[in-house]
């Protein structure tokens, strides 16, 4: 994703979102799989 250099703030915090949406996918699916296994 590129961003322009006037608009970092807001990059930056899209960029960080995009993060932590990645990051609880991760963790929702590791979570799945525990709870597969678990059964």
């Amino acid at each position: 994703m590129m961003c322009c250099p006037q608009c970092s703030g807001s990059c930056a915090a899209l960029r960080f979102s995009e993060i932590r949406n990645l990051l609880s996918m991760v963790f929702l699916k590791q979570l799945l799989i525990i709870i597969i296994i678990g059964w």
